[in-house]
């Protein structure tokens, strides 16, 4: 646990919960987590966007952390 902890960014949170990971109840306690952390979530920056144009019509998605 320890080496887990040391290489996590400080606003990253361990969840240790006694389930496999396949078991609806950790699916559950993972997507509230998630759906919390959406709600309360303080950071200013939005989305990385991309746009292009594709038959003379622009498309807009969310970028890639691979783009």
């Amino acid at each position: 646990m320890k080496a887990l902890k040391a290489d996590l960014r400080s606003d990253s949170d361990v969840v240790v919960f006694a389930a496999d990971i396949n078991d609806p109840a950790f699916a559950q306690a993972m997507a509230g987590r998630l759906d919390e952390r959406c709600r309360t979530s303080t950071d200013p920056r939005p989305a990385p966007r991309r746009e292009e144009v594709r038959g003379g019509r622009r498309i807009t998605t969310a970028a890639s952390a691979a783009n």
